[in-house]
């Protein structure tokens, strides 16, 4: 669902949107890996708070370029 969240900020169109979506759970689901095995975390667990942290970098992120531009 928060994939979908985050790319529904990000894109206008559903063409794109569906082009991101996949492409932000792939990095995600890579960097929480990483981590997970940098850091002996378990592994759903970090991937779940690293799909949590890009989401907020994102809103964070189009809240910022909303407010410039508004």
């Amino acid at each position: 669902m928060r994939l979908v969240a985050a790319a529904r900020l990000v894109c206008k169109k559903l063409s794109t949107m569906m082009f991101f979506s996949p492409s932000f759970g792939c990095v995600c689901s890579v960097a929480g890996l990483y981590f997970s095995w940098a850091f002996n975390l378990p592994v759903g667990g970090t991937i779940v708070l690293t799909m949590i942290a890009g989401f907020m970098m994102i809103a964070a992120t189009m809240g910022v370029r909303s407010a410039v531009t508004a």
